[in-house]
């Protein structure tokens, strides 16, 4: 590899890493959403529940009752927001992954490239 071609590719990872930083920022974001989101849906669900209301789950209505758990069924109910929440987290955990691909990929041409120039 030339020099030149080393120095460029490690410009051109310098720039994929601040697009993915600022991806990582976005996904960050999503994630302390739907993780809200899952905690208020639980809440209110389980106060609903609590109060003898009756919930939906999928079309269906769902009552509390003592012989059920109230932590179970409401998690139940916010089935949706659970996957929201996953979906959240996994898109975090790949974008944080991809920043450590980057940065070794940098530093492995880096550290070619002080080879080359010794």
């Amino acid at each position: 590899m030339e020099l030149i071609t080393i120095r460029n590719k490690i410009e051109e990872n310098l720039k994929l890493l601040r697009a993915t930083s600022r991806e990582l920022k976005i996904r960050s974001k999503d994630k302390a959403e739907a993780i809200g989101n899952y905690e208020k849906k639980i809440a209110v669900t389980m106060l609903k529940l609590r109060q003898g209301q009756v919930v939906e789950l999928d079309g269906e209505e769902v009552a509390y009752s003592v012989t059920t758990g109230l932590d179970k069924i409401a998690k139940g109910v916010c089935y949706k927001e659970s996957i929201a929440l996953d979906l959240a987290e996994s898109a975090y955990k790949n974008a944080v992954i991809g920043i450590q691909t980057v940065q070794v990929e940098i530093n492995a041409l880096q550290s070619i490239l002080r080879y080359m120039e010794e």
